[in-house]
């Protein structure tokens, strides 16, 4: 398939998952010039998505791959480790959607500021580092609305504390009594809560 038609294909594909979803529009754009980014979702404080209702963005990255038979439940794709750089302030809804005449697939990896740190720490030589993402469930619009407001929350939350050093549990007996607030759980979190709160 012509890289172009690619290209639309996957940003069709993945503007298409948000739109059952009241409160976020999907602004992506093909043929992008930005340095690292083909747009941002959009998310809104109700269903009217007009200004006064505007809340935040997410800046998102979406990439094409073609000619693929088979789409696993998850895949590994490799990002430019100056890219990496340039998602590390606000995170990134990095996509990628495979694509053959009869299906498409979207996979998708939220990468917040911390987890991109860790990342790019461990590349002192290479220029690419390859991450692994798992599908995205359009399905949902509410655990969709979810994942990505948590994850905006997450973000911002990481932002200002990025370049601090990493607590480790020694660090944390010193606090005393330290509190742990945990939000946002999707169904499948509550399903695996161990493994939610880890994530958390």
């Amino acid at each position: 398939m012509n890289p172009i038609k690619v290209e639309q294909n996957a940003v069709d594909e993945v503007r298409a998952c948000f739109d059952d979803c009241d409160r976020i529009l999907a602004g992506v754009q093909t043929n992008d010039k930005t340095i690292a980014w083909d747009g941002h979702l959009y998310l809104y404080k109700d269903s009217s998505c007009k200004k006064n209702s505007y809340y935040a963005l997410i800046p998102v990255q979406v990439k094409g791959v073609s000619c693929l038979e088979k789409h696993p439940d998850s895949i590994n794709y490799s990002i430019d480790i100056v890219d990496l750089k340039a998602y590390k302030d606000d995170g990134i809804a990095y996509f990628v959607v495979y694509i053959n005449k009869r299906k498409k697939t979207v996979y998708y990896v939220l990468l917040a500021p911390i987890e991109i740190k860790a990342i790019i720490s461990t590349c002192s030589e290479q220029n690419r580092k390859s991450v692994s993402l798992k599908k995205l469930d359009c399905s949902n619009s509410n655990e969709l609305d979810l994942l990505f407001r948590v994850f905006y929350n997450d973000c911002k939350r990481q932002k200002s504390v990025v370049d601090m050093p990493v607590l480790s549990f020694e660090d944390l007996k010193d606090l005393g009594n330290p509190k742990l607030t945990v939000y946002g759980f999707t169904a499948s979190d509550i399903a695996n809560l161990p493994r939610a709160l880890a994530k958390k």
